[in-house]
């Protein structure tokens, strides 16, 4: 449950930072909603090139999704062999 818990929220934080590149430079209000991509500040003050989002704030921001996806795994295990 925890393995596969980190691998969807590492998707979705990986997938998150691609959007916010996408979407970003035509859409300014994302600013606003930069605090769920712990990543995305930090790569607003570095510019928009592509091989930085994609290869390295990309794969950061993922392993931090997939970090607290694995606590909620675990936690979500835990639970479930308590009851």
């Amino acid at each position: 449950m925890a393995k596969w818990c980190a691998l969807i929220f590492g998707m979705a934080g990986y997938l998150l930072v691609v959007w916010y590149y996408v979407v970003s430079p035509y859409n300014h209000t994302l600013r606003t909603l930069s605090f769920v991509c712990p990543a995305c500040p930090i790569v607003e003050t570095v510019g928009p090139t592509w091989p930085i989002y994609l290869l390295l704030f990309g794969p950061a921001n993922a392993a931090m999704y997939a970090a607290a996806g694995f606590a909620v795994g675990k936690l979500l295990s835990t639970k479930s062999h308590v009851a």
